[in-house]
């Protein structure tokens, strides 16, 4: 299962953080339209990943849920009719979710950069350092952290929660107060 070092925050600034992260950026930046449908599964997130361009995949993913650095397994498999196997998992799985998200991606070695702005819920700045065969977790964690110095990013600012979780939560707040 391949593995990278996942790291989140929330920012106040997209375009602060967008001229920080274009002064290393290996390459220009793509932007990618997503809508995430998220599966309850018993373990681990599932989810359908469909893109602006009708192209889709099927992502499995298992990370702790941490607001440091975290190693994330994850499958990732192309899918040629993502109504047919959206249809098909929710017979199986209740819909947890959807998140719709505008992303703008970069990269800086094997580091994915991502700044997302997520309906309903804000700005963010993703880091995904992947793993390959001869680096260590530790060695993803010391990229990851010494990425949140470059780009000063406030330790305060790190979340521990999927986007699928702060969107529940947002959600059950609003439903509370609807009873108070």
């Amino acid at each position: 299962m391949p593995e990278n070092v996942e790291i989140k925050a929330r920012i106040a600034s997209r375009e602060l953080i967008r001229n920080r992260i274009n002064s290393f950026s290996d390459a220009p930046s793509k932007i990618l339209h997503q809508t995430d449908t998220y599966f309850s599964v018993p373990a681990g997130r599932l989810k359908i990943r469909e893109f602006n361009n009708r192209s889709a995949e099927l992502i499995y993913y298992r990370r702790p849920d941490s607001a440091q650095p975290s190693v994330s397994t994850y499958y990732r498999q192309e899918l040629f009719h993502p109504e047919y196997y959206g249809l098909l998992l929710q017979s199986l799985y209740p819909v947890r979710g959807v998140i719709r998200k505008v992303r703008q991606v970069f990269l800086f070695g094997h580091t994915r950069i991502h700044l997302d702005r997520v309906e309903s819920l804000g700005d963010f700045l993703e880091l995904e350092v992947v793993l390959d065969s001869e680096q260590t977790i530790t060695d993803g964690n010391l990229i990851a952290q010494n990425l949140l110095t470059q780009l000063q990013i406030p330790e305060e600012t790190l979340l521990s929660e999927s986007y699928i979780d702060l969107l529940e939560r947002k959600k059950s707040r609003g439903h509370q107060s609807n009873y108070q």
